[in-house]
């Protein structure tokens, strides 16, 4: 004896016998309530940033002598910016030298300097480049055009030699 299945009820809207389901209709406006969520939580999430330009993505790190800009969630792959900016307290030196970590330098692919440093060379603290500074300069601003090669979160630690230094957390996604 074949199974019987249960015919779905018949119902007359207007005239015309439309069959109808109550619990497939449940099931469709539930699924349609989850996916309706999902989209709201990715618009308000692409809204901020997270996957691509808008306040959550842009960075902004500084103490009394480094202020830093850069992308705080990058897309893997992409060329990004690290703007610096040191303050340079009058001195009787002659150059500037900051740090990048020897982690980060090894997480990274640097593109292009401006202004180009003088020399680079290691050290404890990492890679140190070096800059010439004018006894009037008051600033100097570097741009670092760089590739991360790591998908995910880490931090890149920068700073002054014999100063202070920055956390620069970041977010790669895929």
């Amino acid at each position: 004896m074949p199974q019987q299945r249960r015919d779905p009820e018949i119902k007359k809207h207007d005239g015309l016998e439309i069959e109808e389901s109550p619990r497939a209709q449940q099931r469709l406006w539930k699924l349609q309530k989850y996916f309706r969520r999902l989209a709201i939580i990715i618009l308000f999430l692409t809204l901020l940033g997270v996957f691509g330009k808008g306040p959550l993505s842009h960075g902004h790190e500084q103490n009394d002598q480094i202020i830093a800009k850069f992308e705080r969630i990058p897309s893997y792959g992409t060329e990004q910016e690290l703007r610096l900016t040191f303050t340079i307290h009058k001195s009787t030196q002659k150059f500037l030298r900051f740090w990048i970590d020897q982690e980060t330098f090894e997480l990274i692919k640097i593109k292009n300097f401006q202004p180009k440093p003088s020399d680079n060379y290691l050290s404890q603290q990492g890679v140190i480049f070096e800059f010439p500074v004018d006894e009037n300069l008051q600033q100097l601003k570097i741009l670092i055009d760089f590739e991360a090669e790591k998908i995910g979160t880490w931090s890149m630690r920068l700073g002054l030699v014999d100063g202070k230094d920055l956390r620069l957390k970041q977010f790669y996604i895929p």
